[in-house]
């Protein structure tokens, strides 16, 4: 008797899902071509919600797809235009067999807002990155909106002086664009033997302290 191979067929319909957007490849080439970004320029500049409107006619066209966690393991994805040319020309890679189905929109995706914010994250060690990253979205305490009078938040952190870091990235400067939106403090810091040393001690300026430094105040609605 044969043996049928059975192929199992599973929907993920739950709203709390996680998609990540990749560009799709067809023939290791992009689908998406010059007509597509022409026709997108003229609905950015015609159109007043132009942004919703080009991510669904990107997704109405088959040139952009949303991949769920499970879908990711069974997609080859680039990294940039480079491997695809490479798949293509290179006899290295094209005997190889790798055939990518994604592209990465933008390899910073990859990272997130939170790591993307972090300066020269390339020199951190893997850990410091991802506790950088997972405070930096959860416990920055600077302002975090402009809108306060029209907010009713139960509780909330500011920093009394937030100032605006001395090196900054790519994605906060070009794409983030919120110059006034800053959650921390320049400090001047002194790395040297003392007798107080003791694992991660700081001492600390008491004159930088008098005037401001670090301080912040904690509000509480009590009406909510």
């Amino acid at each position: 008797m044969r043996d049928l191979k059975q192929k199992e067929l599973r929907v993920h319909t739950d709203a709390g899902r996680l998609l990540r957007p990749l560009l799709i490849v067809e023939g290791q080439r992009l689908v998406i071509g010059k007509h597509h970004l022409k026709t997108l320029k003229s609905m950015w500049r015609q159109e007043s919600a132009a942004a919703s409107l080009c991510w669904n006619y990107l997704l109405q066209q088959g040139v952009v797809e949303l991949l769920s966690t499970e879908e990711e393991e069974g997609a080859m994805i680039a990294l940039n235009q480079d491997d695809l040319e490479k798949s293509r020309t290179d006899p290295k890679y094209g005997g190889s067999g790798i055939i990518y189905t994604h592209l990465e929109i933008d390899a910073s995706y990859l990272l997130g807002l939170g790591a993307t914010m972090i300066p020269f994250l390339e020199h951190n060690q893997a850990s410091r990155n991802l506790y950088q990253a997972d405070k930096h979205c959860k416990q920055a305490i600077g302002f975090y909106t402009t809108n306060f009078w029209g907010r009713s938040d139960s509780s909330a952190h500011h920093l009394f002086y937030p100032q605006k870091p001395i090196v900054t990235t790519c994605v906060a400067d070009n794409f983030l664009k919120k110059p006034e939106l800053n959650n921390g403090q320049v400090a001047i810091v002194s790395i040297q033997c003392l007798a107080y040393n003791q694992e991660d001690s700081i001492v600390m300026n008491q004159a930088s302290i008098d005037r401001g430094l670090f301080r912040s105040v904690n509000h509480v609605n009590l009406s909510l």
